[in-house]
């Protein structure tokens, strides 16, 4: 399945995303504040990004600014409680999904499967392109 980084500052939040995303059968590192989520998303490079917008230090629109400039492949996906069409506005800019809290675990479940099968479909046709069996 994917690889995700949670970057969310509320741990019991936290540690419930990571426990249904492990059940979900995803590879999961978390960080409640921005400097260790931008660490991870660093060293880990994943192909999915869970990011609350509203962190004590930075916000979640810069972390995806920074993920764009150097991780372009990651998939990031805002989870906030922020329901302003100023912020959904400036999350679809800044990421593919922004889902509102409380978080409705099957949308989010539905979301992530989708952004896999896309980049899995990107990557099987690259795949059969380098190695000649494309058509």
């Amino acid at each position: 399945m994917s690889r995700i980084v949670v970057i969310e500052d509320d741990g019991a939040l936290r540690s419930d995303l990571v426990d249904r995303l492990k059940e979900w059968g995803h590879k999961v590192s978390e960080a409640g504040d921005a400097k260790t989520g931008t660490e991870l998303v660093d060293s880990w490079q994943p192909d999915i990004l869970l990011c609350d917008v509203e962190l004590p230090i930075g916000n979640g629109f810069q972390i995806a600014e920074w993920v764009r400039e150097r991780h372009p492949n990651t998939v990031i996906i805002f989870i906030s409680a922020l329901m302003g069409s100023q912020e959904r506005l400036l999350g679809s800019v800044y990421g593919e999904e922004y889902i509102v809290k409380p978080i409705n675990y099957a949308k989010l479940a539905e979301r992530i499967k989708f952004h896999h099968a896309q980049k899995g479909g990107v990557l099987a046709r690259v795949g059969k392109w380098l190695t000649g069996a494309a058509g």
